[in-house]
C-alpha cells in the first residue's frame, strides 16, 4: 500500500480512536508494524498523534466553551468537583498544567479525555495544550511501534516485516 495513504489511514482512525473507546489507535499501531512492508515509525507516531489531539482539541473547546457560557442555575455536583479539579491542577502555574497534560498525554495517567476537558474549562492556552499534547503523544506511540517493530523482528515469523 501507498505510505501516504497508511499514513492518512493511521491518522483518520487515531482521530477515531480519541472520540470513542472502542478503536485502539495503539493496536492499530502494532497491526501495521505487522505489515511485510511496514511505515517508519516517526512518520507514522506524529501522523497518530495529530489525529488524536486533533479529536481532543475538540473536547478541549468544549470545555472552553462550557466555562465562557452564561450560568442561570447552580453547577451539578460532577461539575463543580470537575471545575474545582481544574482549577487545582490546571490554573496553580502554566507549568504545572503543561506537566499534568504532558504526563497524561504521553502516560495516559489521569486520562487524556478528563485533562483536554480541564484543561477548556480551565483557559489552558491553545498553542500549550496542542504542542505538549502532541509531543506527549508522539513519544508514547513512538514507544509502542518502537516495541511491536522489536517484537516482531524477535519473533520473526515468516510473512511478517
Amino acid at each position: 500500500m501507498n505510505p501516504l495513504v497508511e499514513t492518512a489511514s493511521l491518522l483518520g482512525l487515531s482521530f477515531v480512536s480519541a472520540m470513542t473507546p472502542f478503536v485502539n489507535a495503539e493496536a492499530a499501531l502494532v497491526a501495521s508494524q505487522a505489515l511485510h512492508d511496514p511505515l517508519p515509525w516517526l512518520p507514522a507516531a506524529l501522523a497518530a498523534a495529530v489525529g488524536q489531539m486533533g479529536a481532543k482539541y475538540l473536547y478541549f473547546r468544549l470545555g472552553w466553551w462550557r466555562s465562557s457560557a452564561e450560568r442561570t442555575k447552580p453547577l451539578p455536583r460532577w461539575r463543580r468537583r470537575l471545575t474545582e479539579w481544574s482549577g487545582a491542577m490546571l490554573t496553580r502555574g502554566r507549568w504545572r498544567g503543561i506537566a499534568v497534560l504532558g504526563l497524561s498525554s504521553s502516560v495516559g495517567l489521569p486520562p487524556l479525555l478528563l485533562v483536554s476537558v480541564s484543561a477548556g474549562l480551565a483557559h489552558m492556552r491553545t498553542v500549550d495544550f496542542l504542542v505538549v499534547g502532541v509531543l506527549g503523544r508522539a513519544v508514547r506511540f513512538a514507544a509502542v511501534l518502537l516495541g511491536a517493530g522489536q517484537l516482531v523482528h524477535w519473533i520473526h515469523v515468516p510473512g511478517l516485516g
